[in-house]
C-alpha cells in the first residue's frame, strides 16, 4: 500500500482524536464523555465516507506502480480460428519487460472482431472457456487486460490510447472515435498494391494513422519467415490447449485449403498461400516439408507397391482444377480442359502446377497414414477434391484422421514445418516499439532468441 499525504493525515487526525480522548478521561475521570464523543467521531467519519465514495468512486488497493497512470494498448484481434493470435494474446500478458518512463505497467485492450466462420461474440466466447489461462504460470501480474467486441469497441466515445496494434482485418472500422499517442502498428502492408490480408476493409483507420505519421507497417513477407523453433514451442508446454492448438493448426493448415467462398479467397490470397510466386506460399511450403520429412523417415519400411505416379497426378491436377474453378466461379472443367490446367477459363497455369504438387504430397502422406494400405484408394480418388480449412479438431472428416495421428506421432520433427507466427511477431514488435527499439525485421533466429527471454 502507498504512503501518501492523505494518508499521513488521517493517521495524524486519529492520534490527535486519540490524545483528546486521553486528556477527556484525564481531567473528568468519566469514561461515559469518551463513548459519546467516540460515537460522534464515527459518525462524522461514517458520514464523510459515504460523501467522498458517491463524489470520488470507490478506491482501490493496489502497489506502487499505480502512482501513475498505465501504458494502455489496444489490439485488434481474429482470434478465434487460427492460433497466432491467442499465442500474441499471450506474449503481451506475459511479457516481463519493464516499459520505459514513468509508467511500468501495461493496461491492454484485446478488441475481437470475429472471423469468416465466427462472429465476435463466439470468439470471446471461446477465449474464455478454452484459452483465457487464469492461472497461467507466465502472466505477469503487472499487465491487465480486458476484453470486448468490435461492435461495442466502435459505439465508445473518446478512446485514448498510447498504442494500438492491428492483426485483423477491421469490417469497416475506420477509427473515427479513436486516438493515439504513439504509434499505430499493422501487421502487414499498408501499401494497397500489395496483398495484405489484414488490410481488407481496413483502408480508412490505416490510412488516418498514416496521415497522422504514427503508422509502422510490417511487412507480409517477412513475417511468414517466423515460424516455431522448439525452445520457443517449449515456452507453451505447460498450456495443454494452446499446445494442442498449435499442433491442430499446423496439421489443418498444411492438409487443407482455404474456402473457395471465403471472402478473400478470389482477391488472390488462396492462389497465394499455394504459389510462391503470387504470395507468400505458406501452405505450399509447409507441406513440401512435411512431405520431405516423412518421407525421409518413412523410407518404405513398411514395404508394399505405392500407387500409380500417373493416377496420383491425374488425380490432384482434377482437385486442383476444381478447386481454382471455384474459387474464381469458373464451370466445372471437361477432360480436354484438365490435360491443358484448365487454359481457357483459369490461366494460372503455376498456381495449378503448385497445389497439383501440394496434393501429390498429400497422397503420398494418406499412403504412409494407411500403413502402405494397396487396396485403399488413391486420396483425391478417394476425396475428389481439396479439403477446406472449415473443420475443427473435434470434427475431422474421418479420411483425415490416419493422417492427423501420424502427424501428433511425428510432432516434434515437424516443427519447422509448422505455420508461420506472424501475429506472434507482431505483438514482439509492438512490445520492442514500446521500449524504443524496432524490430520489424529482425532475423527468425534473432526472433527466436530475444522472444524466449521476454517471457517470466
Amino acid at each position: 500500500m502507498t504512503t501518501n499525504n492523505n494518508l499521513i493525515l488521517i493517521v495524524y487526525f486519529l492520534a490527535m482524536v486519540n490524545a483528546f480522548m486521553g486528556s477527556v478521561v484525564f481531567t473528568t475521570q468519566s469514561i461515559t464523555y469518551v463513548q459519546i464523543l467516540w460515537v460522534a467521531v464515527y459518525i462524522t467519519l461514517l458520514i464523510s465516507s459515504i460523501y467522498y465514495i458517491l463524489v470520488s468512486g470507490i478506491p482501490s488497493v493496489s502497489d506502487a506502480s499505480d502512482a501513475t497512470a498505465p501504458t494502455q494498448v489496444v489490439v485488434f484481434t481474429d482470434e478465434g480460428e487460427e492460433s497466432d493470435d491467442r499465442l500474441g494474446i499471450h506474449f503481451l500478458m506475459s511479457n516481463n519487460t519493464v516499459v520505459p518512463g514513468p509508467h511500468t505497467r501495461v493496461e491492454y485492450t484485446f478488441v475481437f472482431v470475429g472471423t469468416a466462420e465466427l462472429s465476435a461474440d463466439d470468439c470471446l466466447t471461446m477465449w474464455f472457456d478454452k484459452f483465457h489461462p487464469e492461472s497461467s504460470p507466465h502472466w505477469n501480474t503487472k499487465n491487465t487486460a480486458r476484453f470486448t467486441t468490435l461492435n461495442d469497441f466502435r459505439t465508445g466515445q473518446y478512446l485514448n490510447y498510447d498504442w494500438a496494434l492491428q492483426i485483423a482485418p477491421l469490417a469497416d472500422y475506420d477509427g473515427a472515435n479513436l486516438s493515439i499517442t504513439n504509434k499505430y502498428i499493422l501487421a502487414g502492408d499498408a501499401d494497397p498494391t500489395k496483398n495484405s490480408v489484414n488490410r481488407k476493409k481496413s483502408c480508412a483507420i490505416i490510412q488516418k494513422f498514416k496521415d497522422a505519421d504514427k503508422l509502422i507497417d510490417i511487412s507480409s513477407d517477412h513475417m511468414a519467415t517466423m515460424r516455431f523453433q522448439p525452445e520457443l514451442l517449449n515456452k507453451f508446454n505447460s498450456m495443454h490447449n494452446f499446445m494442442e492448438s498449435i499442433v491442430f493448426f499446423a496439421f489443418k493448415l498444411a492438409i487443407a485449403r482455404m474456402r473457395y467462398d471465403h471472402p478473400v479467397a478470389a482477391a488472390g490470397v488462396a492462389e497465394g498461400l499455394v504459389n510462391p510466386q503470387l504470395g507468400r506460399g505458406t501452405n505450399y511450403k509447409s507441406v513440401k516439408m512435411i512431405h520431405e520429412i516423412l518421407m525421409a523417415k518413412d523410407n518404405d519400411g513398411h514395404g508394399g507397391r505405392w500407387p500409380s505416379p500417373r493416377e496420383v497426378e491425374r488425380s490432384s491436377r482434377a482437385a486442383a482444377t476444381k478447386y481454382f474453378r471455384n474459387v474464381y466461379g469458373c464451370p466445372a472443367p471437361s477432360s480436354v480442359e484438365l490435360s491443358q490446367y484448365g487454359a481457357d477459363c483459369l490461366s494460372h497455369r503455376d498456381s495449378l502446377k503448385c497445389l497439383t504438387e501440394i496434393n501429390e504430397c498429400l497422397s503420398d502422406i494418406h499412403y504412409i497414414a494407411s500403413g502402405h494400405n494397396e487396396s485403399r484408394p488413391v486420396l483425391f480418388n478417394e476425396h475428389p477434391e481439396v479439403f477446406y480449412s472449415n473443420f475443427d479438431q473435434e470434427n475431422i472428416p474421418e479420411i483425415l484422421i490416419p493422417m492427423w495421428e501420424l502427424f501428433k506421432e511425428n510432432q516434434e520433427d515437424l516443427i519447422p514445418a509448422f505455420n508461420p507466427v506472424y501475429d506472434l511477431f507482431a505483438a514482439f514488435v509492438l512490445v520492442g516499439e514500446m521500449n524504443g527499439i524496432s524490430r520489424s525485421t529482425y532475423t527468425p533466429d534473432q526472433f527466436t532468441e530475444c522472444i524466449c527471454t521476454e517471457f517470466d
